[in-house]
C-alpha cells in the first residue's frame, strides 16, 4: 500500500490490475479537481483495502478525515444492464463500502469519512487537463508516474533488504547449532501410540511411500468468519450467513475420511476422499480442488508445514503427525485457500450433518430453477440425504457466484457477522451471545 503526495494532499493506492482503472481516474481527480490542503484520500478496491494500514497512514500525518474515491460509470451500466441488475449491483457496492467504513471506525472511532464519485467530475475541463498531463508524465522515465506499477514491489524489496542482516545472524546461529550432537528420544511411534491424535485410521507401505487412511477431521477457521468478511458479505450472501450462524453456535466444518501418501522426503500427496458426495463441490470451490483447504489433488500449499517436513527426520514421526493434524484441521482465513472452508459440510458433536453452504447454493440457485420437481423432492430431506441426492451435479456459475471467487479477506474490525445477525435475527443473536458466555 502506497501513499502518494499529489500537490498539498495525499492519495493511498495499491497498484494492482484490479485497482488500475480506479487509480487512473483517482490521480487526475486529485491533480485537477480535489479541493483541500493536507488531506488524505483513498483509491482502493475491495480486494486491496486494509483498514489497519489505512489508519496507520492517516495517523502518520495526523489526519482525521478520509476521502474515499469511487469510480463507477453509472450511465454505461444503465445502458447495458437491466434495471434490477443495476440496482442489485449498486446495493452490493453500497453494503461493501459500508463494511469498509465500519472497519475504519472500529479502529479510529472519531474518523470522518466522505465518499466522492469521481465519475461526476470526469467531464470537467480540470479533470481532462489533469488526465492529459498524467499521460505525458507516464512517458517521462524520470517521473514517478511512469513507475506506479513498480513502486509497491520496490517498497517491499527495500523492507526485505533492511531485514537481511538480522536474518543472516539467525542463519549463522542455526549453522553453529548443527555442529552440536542432538539426542533423539528412543521412543518408536506406531499407529497405536499416536491414536490420541484421532488422525490415522490405518497405514500401509506403497512402493516406498507411507499410505495413510485418515479419520474424518474437523476443520477450524484460524479467525472468526465475522472478523474476516465484512458486513456486506453477510448481508448479500445468505449461504455465508447460514454457515456462520451454525459455526457461531459451536458446530464445526468437517472433512470426510481421506487417503494420503507421505513420501521419503515427508512430502504429502493426496489420493482420494472416501466419501465422494462432495467431490464435485470441492472441484469448483476449493483452492486445492478435492481435499483440505490447503492440500488436495489440485494443490499443496504447505506454509508453516514446510518446517515440519524439514525437521521430521530429526524430531520423529510423533512430532510430524502432531503438526500434520494441526495443518490439516486449520483453515488460514487470510489467504485464498482458507476462505473456501465456509462451503464445507458442517456437523454437530454427534457426527450429524446440520448444514452445507455449497450444497444449499446448488439446491436453491440452480436446481430450484432448472428442475423444480427434483428440487421439491430434495429440499425437505435431511442434509445427509440432500448431499447424497446432489452428489452427481456439477456446480454452475449460478451457484458459485455465491462462493469464494467474489469474496476477499481484507476486513479487520469488530465482528461483522454479529453486527448483521443482531440486525436481522435478534433471537439467533441472543442465543449465540448466551452460548459465548458459558
Amino acid at each position: 500500500m502506497l501513499r502518494l503526495k499529489i500537490g498539498q494532499n495525499y492519495l493511498i493506492i495499491n497498484y494492482t490490475n484490479s485497482d488500475k482503472t480506479l487509480i487512473n481516474q483517482a490521480i487526475p481527480y486529485m491533480m485537477g479537481c480535489f479541493k483541500g490542503t493536507g488531506s488524505i484520500a483513498m483509491a482502493l478496491t475491495e480486494d486491496t483495502f486494509n483498514a489497519r494500514e489505512v489508519v496507520s497512514l492517516m495517523n502518520e500525518i495526523r489526519a482525521k478525515t478520509l476521502y474515499i474515491l469511487e469510480y463507477e460509470p453509472y450511465l454505461r451500466l444503465k445502458r447495458e444492464y437491466a434495471r434490477l441488475e443495476v440496482e442489485k449491483f449498486l446495493t452490493t457496492k453500497k453494503n461493501r463500502l459500508g463494511g469498509r467504513i465500519i472497519a475504519l471506525r472500529t479502529l479510529l472511532p472519531d474518523i470522518k469519512v466522505k465518499v466522492i464519485n469521481i465519475n461526476s467530475c470526469e467531464g470537467t475541463p480540470e479533470f481532462k487537463i489533469a488526465a492529459a498531463l498524467l499521460d505525458k508524465l507516464k512517458d517521462d522515465p524520470n517521473n514517478i508516474a511512469s513507475s506506479l506499477n513498480k513502486l509497491d514491489a520496490y517498497k517491499r524489496m527495500t523492507k526485505r533488504y533492511a531485514a537481511i542482516p538480522g536474518e543472516i545472524k539467525i542463519i549463522d546461529n542455526d549453522l553453529k547449532k548443527l555442529n552440536k550432537k542432538v539426542a533423539v528420544c528412543d521412543r518408536k511411534d506406531t499407529v497405536e501410540t499416536l491414536s490420541y491424535l484421532k488422525l490415522i485410521k490405518s497405514v500401509e507401505k506403497n512402493q516406498g511411500n507411507l499410505r495413510c487412511h485418515l479419520h474424518k477431521l474437523p476443520i477450524y477457521p484460524s479467525e472468526p468468519l465475522g472478523e474476516v468478511f465484512n458486513a456486506g458479505f453477510f448481508q448479500t450472501n445468505p449461504y455465508l450467513f447460514k454457515a456462520a450462524s451454525y459455526i457461531y453456535q459451536g458446530y464445526h466444518f468437517e472433512m470426510p475420511e481421506t487417503t494420503i501418501e507421505i513420501d521419503t522426503s515427508f512430502h504429502l500427496h493426496f489420493i482420494e476422499t472416501k466419501d465422494h458426495r462432495f467431490d464435485n463441490m470441492f472441484k469448483r470451490h476449493n483452492w486445492s480442488r478435492i481435499g483440505y483447504p490447503h492440500f488436495g489433488d489440485g494443490g499443496f500449499c504447505a506454509g508453516e508445514f514446510n518446517d515440519t517436513m524439514a525437521h521430521a527426520k530429526e524430531y520423529g514421526l510423533g512430532y510430524y503427525f502432531t503438526c500434520l493434524r494441526q495443518y490439516l484441521t486449520t483453515a488460514n482465513m487470510r489467504d485464498i485457500a482458507g476462505i473456501a472452508v465456509w462451503w464445507y459440510p458442517i456437523y454437530d458433536d454427534n457426527g450429524e450433518m446440520v448444514y452445507c453452504a455449497g450444497a444449499d447454493a446448488l439446491l436453491n440457485e440452480y436446481l430450484r430453477r432448472e428442475d423444480p420437481m427434483e428440487y421439491e423432492h430434495i429440499k425437505d430431506l435431511s442434509w445427509d440425504e440432500k448431499t447424497k441426492a446432489l452428489a452427481h451435479y456439477d456446480y454452475p456459475s449460478s451457484a458459485t457466484r455465491y462462493g469464494r471467487s467474489n469474496m476477499n479477506y481484507s476486513y479487520h474490525g469488530a465482528d461483522a457477522f454479529l453486527q448483521v445477525c443482531k440486525e436481522q435475527d435478534a433471537e439467533l443473536y441472543d442465543k449465540i451471545m448466551k452460548g459465548m458466555k458459558k
